[in-house]
């Protein structure tokens, strides 16, 4: 009887045991299954954070175009500006050359 007591003993704890890594196992499991899923919620926002970089890098190369297209109209533009201005000094000058070559000859026709 007290060696069935001890037996009966014996496969009680080894079951308590059994159960206790059961749990364990159950436990680290849950845990495994937790990890992967913010691996891939990281993986996720991994992602989505490169292609909104990557967004961000295209957006910046076409400002950097349209920039460039806008400083070079702005320069054809000033270069048009400053011909036009240099032939109106030249006309403002011819006109001045010529009403100086007027009063001349009135003052000759004069004398």
């Amino acid at each position: 009887q007290a060696q069935d007591e001890a037996m009966r003993k014996g496969l009680e704890e080894e079951q308590r045991r059994q159960e206790a890594q059961q749990a364990e196992l159950a436990r680290l499991e849950a845990q495994q299954a937790e990890l992967e899923l913010r691996k891939k919620e990281l993986a996720q926002l991994q992602a989505d954070e490169q292609e909104a970089a990557q967004k961000r890098a295209e957006e910046e190369r076409q400002r950097g175009e349209e920039l460039q297209r806008m400083q070079e109209s702005l320069m054809g533009e000033r270069e048009q500006l400053n011909a036009e201005r240099a032939q109106q000094q030249q006309a403002m000058q011819e006109a001045q050359d010529w009403r100086v070559e007027q009063a001349r000859a009135l003052e000759e026709q004069q004398a």
